[in-house]
């Protein structure tokens, strides 16, 4: 837009959310055209005092919006749409909303996470022809529009969950409005002094409120968020993809994924072990994780010899790395032997030059595709927290962890193109060594952190990236800043490893 037209679009704005919020007002009893008012709503008043002070001064009932009985999809997402905006009400934060409405709030999310979206639609692919007609039943047409409804309400329940859970404030700017201007009482604490301005962003800490945390607990909501990560049979997509309407289903059932994964990244974040089901339950949580994300990687991203050019910036700064090592480097640096390595001797410019050789696997492979990398970026993130969850609470979940298990992240960050994903799976490499310091079985564990020892100072040395070198630099200080890794430290000479990097870091940081 040119500036004329923003300044007239801004003039403008209080008559447009005046005509949205009117008009889902006016078609209230009509729920298929209420409920596309009710989205466009609910997106533009999110953070948005103007959209904000036209609600609130509007007929719209949203305390009988969110208790409308039925369990049509369409009356799920009415309600659940009014469940965001009466967040969005109070700009995203829970704890000024009374009591009464957050309850409230958190038991609609509660019954619209309920339904089985994968039996919901086992049931639409049983009703979907076997080939698709102009002349299809108007039966077909209203099971896929459900489907779509039962989606996107379950959409925005995870992404108002995760809200809730985030530990994000807003600006200050936008939480100077005066909470008495709030005319809707269900929205109101009676308790609340007219004169009270809601405190500070920095007041409040990385916590939910209490009767968020009741709910998530009462309600059993991690468990029907780890239930929107998991896919129906895969014949159920297919039959979904071969249809035109069905294909977008998919689409959103592939989004709905992504979400749960990210709400359960902020429930893993601001949840105590015990809230979140237990430490069995997060142990397994992090190997059914991984189990989704290294399959994506190795399968979908196989190694390809040959195959594309490197980035220049990549093969660039390789090039320096390896002359550094071989000029730069003091000579007796270069012939430092290896205590750990099989078959006896291996010089530090041998590792680099074998670094070299195979950066034939990473970074030359085609971009991933949008919905495969926002898969990846969500999923490694849950993965990350759970692993740093299970960390900070030291529980023993390495048990059965072999190196085989280990060389697959390695391989698993290797393979993949998305920068996001590897500073994902760096950080959940390192919380794993982190667990296993506190491993009872140290003479297993300290190979194991020798062996992520080799593979952080590798990513240092081979990636491009200077902020996933910090991240890594960064995790090699978490992992072996403990008492118990100063011989896995020397054995592996990390030290000497860490000074030999010293020039070729600063190459990179002056090409960035």
């Amino acid at each position: 837009f040119g500036v004329d037209t923003a300044v007239s679009v801004g003039k403008s704005s209080s008559g447009f959310y005046s005509s949205v919020i009117s008009s889902s007002v006016w078609m209230w009893p009509c729920l298929g055209s209420t409920l596309p008012s009710l989205s466009c709503l609910h997106t533009v008043t999110e953070d948005n005092p103007a959209a904000i002070s036209q609600l609130v001064t509007s007929d719209i009932d949203l305390e009988k919006m969110m208790k409308m009985e039925g369990e049509d999809p369409a009356v799920l997402l009415l309600r659940t749409l009014a469940a965001g905006l009466a967040l969005n009400v109070k700009y995203g934060r829970a704890a000024d909303l009374p009591s009464s409405a957050l309850l409230q709030l958190m038991s609609v999310l509660a019954q619209t996470l309920n339904v089985d979206h994968r039996a919901a639609l086992n049931r639409l692919t049983s009703k979907l022809p076997l080939e698709e007609s102009s002349k299809e039943s108007s039966q077909v047409e209203q099971a896929l529009v459900r489907a779509e409804h039962l989606l996107d309400a379950q959409r925005t329940a995870l992404e108002i969950l995760a809200n809730l859970c985030s530990g994000e404030d807003t600006d200050d700017d936008v939480m100077d409005q005066d909470s008495s201007e709030n005319s809707d009482g269900f929205l109101s604490d009676p308790e609340d002094s007219e004169e009270s301005v809601p405190l500070p962003a920095t007041n409040f800490p990385l916590a939910v409120v209490t009767e968020v945390r009741e709910g998530i607990v009462n309600h059993q909501l991690v468990s029907k968020v780890w239930d929107r990560t998991v896919y129906p049979a895969e014949n159920v997509c297919q039959i979904l993809d071969s249809h035109t309407r069905g294909a977008l289903v998919c689409k959103k059932l592939a989004t709905l994924r992504c979400r749960a994964f990210l709400c359960l990244n902020n429930l893993l974040t601001t949840l105590s072990v015990e809230d979140l089901g237990g430490p069995q339950l997060l142990s397994g949580l992090w190997i059914n994780i991984g189990t989704l994300v290294f399959r994506q990687i190795v399968v979908y991203n196989p190694p390809k010899h040959g195959t594309g050019l490197a980035a220049p910036r990549v093969l660039l700064c390789l090039l320096l790395n390896t002359i550094t090592h071989l000029w730069l480097c003091p000579p007796d640096l270069l012939s430092c032997q290896s205590s750990d390595t099989e078959g006896g001797k291996s010089s530090l410019s041998d590792l680099t030059l074998n670094l070299l050789l195979d950066m034939s696997l990473v970074n030359t492979l085609p971009p991933t595709k949008s919905s495969e990398r926002e898969f990846l970026e969500s999923a490694t993130a849950a993965l990350r927290a759970t692993l740093q969850r299970l960390s900070q609470a030291r529980v023993p979940c390495t048990r059965d962890l072999t190196q085989e298990d280990l060389q697959l992240m390695f391989k698993s960050e290797q393979r993949c193109s998305d920068a996001n994903v590897r500073a994902n799976l760096i950080r959940s490499v390192g919380s794993l060594g982190l667990i296993l310091v506190n491993s009872t079985d140290m003479t297993t564990a300290h190979a194991m952190i020798k062996s992520i020892g080799r593979f952080l100072l590798e990513v240092c040395s081979r990636e491009s990236e200077l902020w996933l070198v910090a991240e890594s630099l960064d995790t090699l200080m978490d992992v072996f800043g403990e008492d118990e890794t100063d011989q896995a430290a020397a054995d592996i000479a990390l030290v000497d490893k860490l000074r030999a990097l010293v020039p070729s870091l600063k190459y990179k940081v002056i090409l960035h």
